[in-house]
């Protein structure tokens, strides 16, 4: 799998998605704040933060900025979630294949 994958459930996309999920979460905002303070529609957030919507480059800065993350960290983060996530699935692919 690459970084660039059009399917937007899949790769970095997915990855980003979980990355503003979690950042979400941990500054306990709800789903119609976020929209509201980021110009961004509540259907539209819905479908980008459940990985059903490739994230863009400009809701992604209106994201992150009223989040208080730098986008860069934001796409840092996803990348290094998206690489520990290629490496468990051959390990789990590995085990599976393995007899016991």
């Amino acid at each position: 799998m690459t970084n660039f994958d059009r399917d937007p459930a899949t790769g970095l996309n997915a990855a980003l998605a979980a990355e503003l999920r979690a950042e979400r979460a941990a500054k306990h905002m709800t789903i119609a704040d976020l929209a509201e303070r980021s110009g961004v529609s509540r259907s539209t957030l819905i479908r980008m933060l459940n990985a059903a919507r490739p994230i863009s480059v400009v809701p992604l800065q209106d994201l992150s900025e009223v989040l208080g993350v730098k986008t860069s960290c934001l796409l840092a983060r996803a990348e290094r979630r998206l690489a520990a996530d290629q490496e468990i699935t051959p390990r789990a692919r590995h085990r599976q294949a393995t007899p016991a």
